[in-house]
């Protein structure tokens, strides 16, 4: 298994404290710079996402997560597991490799965030991601998430906050509306 790094972390947050801790990591300068922020009616969300990059470093993304309405799956997440972070995701490379491997050690550890279904293949996600997660219940920890990114076009290896792909020059870079789900093989 190949680790590359800490992708990003994802904070899931109820509507009522939202604008409490957006405001709080604006207004205190402690050096997260605004990547993006979505209201995302679809899939009954608003985020917004900070860029931590420090030195020497290509960063990590942190994700404040709130539900619109109690009907969103984030709220069951909230309700579930509560509010602060709902998993860690480490970029690896050979994600399938890795899938494999776990599945090894336990058929039911490597599942779909959304649905919590035993998956075999990584979900296909924004900006040319592929990820899963790992069973909380096996793992007995917060989530954990593991990703990789690659081109559309060609196939190959995105590096981390890319905006083309190094190989074939194709744009990949989105801002991210977050509605794009599907198993890997129906892509």
């Amino acid at each position: 298994m190949s680790v590359v790094g800490l992708d990003h972390i994802d904070v899931y947050i109820s509507p009522k404290n939202y604008n409490t801790i957006i405001n709080f990591l604006k207004e205190t300068k402690i050096g997260l710079k605004v990547e993006y922020e979505v209201l995302d009616t679809e899939l009954d969300i608003k985020v917004s996402r900070f860029h931590i990059k420090p030195a020497r470093a290509e960063g990590v993304l942190f994700s404040v997560i709130s539900p619109l309405t109690p009907k969103s799956s984030w709220w069951e997440q909230i309700k579930k597991f509560g509010e602060g972070i709902n998993h860690t995701a480490f970029r690896v490379n050979n994600i399938q490799k890795i899938m494999t491997k776990l599945a090894g050690w336990n058929s039911k550890i490597c599942i779909d965030p959304l649905t919590e279904s035993t998956i075999t293949k990584p979900v296909a996600g924004v900006e040319g991601a592929q990820h899963f997660h790992l069973n909380r219940h096996l793992t007995g920890m917060w989530g954990m998430q593991m990703i990789t990114y690659e081109c559309k076009k060609c196939k190959s290896p995105l590096k981390p906050n890319f905006k083309y792909c190094y190989n074939c020059g194709e744009s990949v870079y989105l801002n991210p509306s977050l509605t794009e789900r599907k198993t890997m093989d129906s892509v």
